[in-house]
Formats: C-alpha cells, structure tokens, sequence
C-alpha cells in the first residue's frame, strides 16, 4: 500500500509539472488608465466649516492630480510635502502637518482605494517606475485632468484654480522629463 501511493504522490507531481509546461504562454498583465477624478479632499472634511469656505480643497485637488498618476516613492513624497505645504499656507502648520500623515499613512498603494496612489490605475501597483507603455497610457489621459475642473464646479476662487493649473503644469514638466528619458531611442 505504501509504494502505490508513493508512487500515485510521483505520478501526480510529475503530471503538474507536465501540464505548467504545456500550458499556452499567458498574455502580457494589461492594467489600464482610466480618466482622473477626484472627491477633494477624501474622508476629510474640504473646508473650515466654521467659515462655510473652501479653504483648502485646491490642496487636496492638486495633490489627487499626483496621485491619480503614481510614480515612485519619492514621487509620493513630493505630493505629500506639496499638500502640507498647501494646507498649512491656507490654515495653520499643524494642519499640515496632520494632512501629510494622514495621506503617508492612508494613501498607501497596497490597498484599493480610491484615494490610493496611482488610484488612476485600474489594478493595484506598487511605486513603480514607468515603463514605455505606461507613460504612453497616462499621456493619453493627462488632457483629462483639464477637462475634469472644467466639468466640476468646487466654487473655487481664482487664486485656488490658479494653484491647481500651475500644479498640473509643474507635474506635468516632471513627467514629460521622465517621458523624454524613457521614449528616447537607445544611441
């Protein structure tokens, strides 16, 4: 009784291996790049309520733009630092300060989201670096951004839009460098 199931438990391992041979080679992991949107500032209130204004929504708009593209970590850190920054400028540094932790902290990739960095992205990715067809899918897409404020009215005041555009352009010159750095043909 003990060889015929040794020799079952064998035949059973190498049938496995047999068939992971055999099996078709699997398509390419697709992950598309869907349009931007954003909630300001997600499960956290987006004005001084004891003023009824939008104090600091353009912060959390702005800093949704970097992280509805992903990147890197040190990408991730730079949105973070720039949204404190914003934050405490529109209120006070603790604010800041306590804004930045929350989104260290809550705006992981790990989990789906969405808020998440690169919640852009249809699946789940860790900071990455972008390959050619990834930045080839968020050029496509960044024209969206621009479409997106127009469409949706967050009563912002000029100074605010005038945050996010120049935010968006500032983005936009890091990403194209990287672009530029990826697309270029190999000397």
């Amino acid at each position: 009784m003990k060889k015929l199931l040794t020799l079952t438990f064998i035949f059973l391992l190498s049938s496995c291996a047999f068939a992971r041979r055999e099996r078709p080679a699997r398509k390419k992991y697709q992950n598309n790049f869907s349009r931007f949107s954003s909630d300001g500032c997600s499960a956290y209130p987006d004005m001084n309520h004891f003023y009824g204004d939008n104090t600091w929504i353009h912060c959390c708009v702005a800093h949704d733009i970097a992280y509805y593209i992903g990147g890197t970590y040190k990408d991730k850190q730079i949105a973070d630092e720039s949204l404190e920054q914003c934050v405490a400028e529109e209120s006070f540094a603790l604010h800041g300060t306590l804004m930045k932790w929350g989104v260290m902290i809550g705006g992981t990739p790990k989990i789906k989201t969405s808020w998440r960095w690169g919640y852009g992205w249809e699946n789940t990715q860790d900071y990455t670096h972008f390959n050619r067809e990834d930045i080839i899918k968020v050029s496509e897409k960044l024209p969206s951004i621009l479409d997106y404020l127009e469409e949706n009215e967050f009563n912002l005041e000029t100074h605010q839009l005038d945050y996010i555009v120049d935010y968006y352009t500032e983005l936009l010159d890091r990403f194209d460098a990287k672009k530029v750095e990826i697309l270029a043909p190999a000397p």
